[in-house]
């Protein structure tokens, strides 16, 4: 008959263990265990990781899909304000509604199909930019939460280049549509921008009306021309910020004429 190891038998046939195998069975349960916790914290530190790379990853979408929306807006506005009626003077809408179906004609024409709701917060609720006439020149997003991307923008959002909040994302009508119609902003150049604001929360820096444009010649000189052989857009972004920095901290003219001649630069 076969002996279980670590065990003997006592004068009525029943096995018995020895006290150090049950001292080794309990000190092999206790490693155990503690592996089970070391396991349990590396799939933690993994979980968290994870959630925190897909939360980036869906931040990062829904900039890409604000960035989208907001430059359909801004066609939106410049396409309304090109296509009056004949003999009708060149507008902005008094309000966003006018997109769908602009109320200047009798039959259907519209410049958006739907009010896209802002990605950030998801409300259709925009912040809108207005010139002296009240129509609305731009809009921006109400969320106050800080974006991933802070550079390498488009040129028509080169504006956004080291801003902190999406509410500063401002899309803007272009800028020689704005001067056309006689209200100076920046092109989505955040608190310098120098159009009336709406429909914004408390945490939004306000702004205001100016319809004087300045000449050119008020645009401090910029820096020296960039090496030969740079790409011409990069020589444009260079003489931008350039000559973004050199304009005093108020002077919303300034930057005004900082992008109009960025945007020269790159037709």
């Amino acid at each position: 008959m076969f002996m279980l190891m670590g065990s003997t038998r006592n004068p009525q046939g029943c096995s018995t263990r020895h006290p150090k195998s049950i001292r080794t069975c309990r000190s092999c349960g206790g490693f155990t265990y503690i592996g089970v916790l070391i396991a349990v914290v590396f799939i933690g530190v993994a979980l968290a990781a994870t959630g925190t790379v897909w939360q980036q990853t869906r931040q990062r979408e829904k900039e890409r899909e604000l960035l989208f929306i907001g430059n359909q807006f801004r066609q939106a506005l410049e396409g309304y304000y090109e296509n009056p009626p004949p003999g009708k003077a060149k507008k902005f809408p008094q309000k966003i509604e006018d997109l769908l179906q602009d109320d200047r004609y009798p039959g259907v024409k519209r410049y958006l199909r739907v009010i896209y709701r802002d990605p950030m917060t998801g409300s259709p609720e925009w912040g809108l930019l207005k010139g002296a006439d009240q129509g609305i020149v731009g809009l921006y997003s109400l969320s106050d939460g800080e974006p991933i991307k802070t550079a390498n923008f488009d040129p028509e959002d080169v504006g956004l280049v080291g801003k902190h909040r999406y509410y500063e994302w401002r899309f803007i009508a272009k800028a020689g549509v704005i001067a056309e119609a006689g209200v100076a902003a920046s092109n989505t150049i955040g608190s310098d921008v120098v159009v009336q604001v709406s429909g914004q929360s408390d945490a939004v820096p306000q702004a205001e009306v100016q319809q004087n444009l300045p000449t050119t010649e008020s645009l401090p000189h910029t820096q020296a021309e960039p090496p030969a052989g740079t790409p011409p857009r990069a020589v444009c972004q260079a003489e931008f910020v350039s000559a973004r920095a050199r304009c005093p901290a108020s002077a919303g003219n300034c930057v005004f004429i900082a992008l109009a001649q960025y945007t020269r630069c790159l037709k």
